[in-house]
Parts: C-alpha cells; structure tokens; sequence
C-alpha cells in the first residue's frame, strides 16, 4: 500500500481521537448535553474502529498492535455503554421527578382553590 494511503487512514484516526476527546470533554463538564455528547462519542468511536480494523486488513497495522488495540477498546466501550446507561437512567429519573413535582403543584393549587371560596363565606 502506498504511504500516501496510509498517511491518509492515520491522519482519519487522529481526527476521530481528537472529536471523541471534544466529545468525552463536553459530556464530563455539561450535564445538559451529556447524552448527545456521549452519542457523539460513540459514533465517532464506531468508524474509528472500522478504520483501524481497515488498517489491520490491509496490512498497515501489525497483527500484534491490532490485538493490543483490541483489548483498550473493548474496555473503553464498556465504559461509555455504562456512563451512557447511567446518564440515561439519571435523565429519566430527573424528567419523572420534574413530572411528579409538576402534578403535586397542580393538585396543590386545586386543593387550595377549593379550600376558599369567598362568594360562599360572605353569602352565609
């Protein structure tokens, strides 16, 4: 294979380091786009791995570095699939209890109006 053509794959490979570590960044600091951040990550940490496995094929990444690499993302995509499930789990549990919160204040507000009504206290 040309070095061009592998100049061109590794170059690839870097962007998509470079984008996942943007990524991982923003959803550790803001929790309000954790889970699009992680997304994002994980998108580009699929076609990071199709391209190393390109690599691979081709005969631009040794066998032996492929099987190293191999073992850190399997390990990394555990990770993520556990910080994307608990930042799920956070979401929902946060959108139930502003749900829940909501329909007190609105049953409070109703038990509140009913409670006083001042036409029937000055009629009697």
């Amino acid at each position: 294979m040309p070095k061009k053509d592998r100049v061109i794959i590794g170059d690839k490979i870097i962007e998509y380091n470079l984008s996942m570590i943007s990524h991982f960044s923003k959803g550790f600091q803001f929790k309000e786009c954790r889970l699009a951040e992680i997304d994002a990550f994980l998108f580009d940490f699929d076609r990071m791995k199709a391209l190393l496995r390109m690599a691979s094929e081709l005969k631009i990444l040794l066998p032996a570095k492929y099987v190293l690499l191999f073992d850190y993302i399997e390990r990394i995509d555990e990770g993520v699939a556990k910080w994307r499930k608990a930042s799920t789990a956070t979401k929902s549990m946060q959108s139930r209890n502003q749900t829940t919160s909501a329909a007190m204040g609105r049953n409070n507000q109703e038990v509140a109006t009913d409670s006083f009504n001042p036409v029937s206290e000055v009629s009697h």
